[in-house]
């Protein structure tokens, strides 16, 4: 049975992200490529992961073992 001052706690802040037109929702405030690949339904294998430039920035490539900062 859940204590009343369990409901006191604030929830964590909802970080995002989009990937195409989706949005996903975590509470992880970084991820990895792979962590992102595996919330997208039916991501295909060999598919790169692109984090699109701000402003002048170039788009770049996610590698799976790249953290990924949702803050």
């Amino acid at each position: 049975m859940a204590k009343p001052e369990d409901n006191d706690k604030p929830k964590p802040k909802p970080y995002f992200f989009f990937v195409g037109h989706d949005r996903y929702e975590t509470e992880q405030r970084s991820l990895t490529g792979a962590q992102i690949k595996a919330k997208v339904p039916d991501w295909q294998a060999g598919y790169g992961l692109m984090l699109e430039g701000a402003g002048d920035e170039a788009d770049r490539l996610i590698a799976d073992d790249e953290s990924v900062s949702l803050a």
